[in-house]
């Protein structure tokens, strides 16, 4: 598995992507009314990425088996300390494997910035994920829940 940083055009591709995607899980996972969901995620975004593409700190890659492309992952460091910030797999090659790889990849690449630890959030409707995570070791270090009253 290759990961290939990505150029700023491909990261403006992803960003208007990723901005609708993440204002849907907002929207889907109930943590903001679908009316608020598209700005709370540009909003979200904009924070966490200031100066864009060029935000310190920051990693986005395409990743590639072989000359396949088959996902995308972006983490951030800070203290010694890598997070995954977004990370899919194509939905045709979703299944086979390639989760895992690339984030074995993400892990060596953050080890080779001299990440200590590496952390991520998953949606508590996203099964998929949740298993993926807790088969290469992840474990949970806080849970939110809700309960629907009506």
């Amino acid at each position: 598995m290759e990961l290939r940083p990505l150029t700023k055009i491909e990261y403006e591709e992803y960003l208007e992507k990723a901005i609708e995607s993440y204002g849907n899980e907002l929207s889907t996972s109930g943590m903001v009314s679908k009316e608020k969901a598209q700005q709370t995620a540009q909003s979200t975004f904009n924070h966490i990425l200031p100066d864009g593409f060029n935000t310190k700190d920051n990693y986005f890659y395409h990743a590639y088996d072989q000359n396949t492309l088959v996902g995308f992952i972006w983490y951030a460091l800070q203290e010694n300390a890598a997070y995954i910030c977004d990370f899919y797999i194509e939905e045709p090659l979703r299944k086979k494997g390639y989760g895992k790889k690339v984030m074995l990849a993400c892990e060596e690449d953050a080890k080779k910035n001299e990440a200590k630890t590496i952390g991520l959030h998953v949606f508590g409707h996203n099964k998929a994920a949740r298993a993926l995570y807790e088969s290469l070791n992840y474990v949970p270090t806080s849970i939110q829940m809700k309960k629907e009253l009506y």
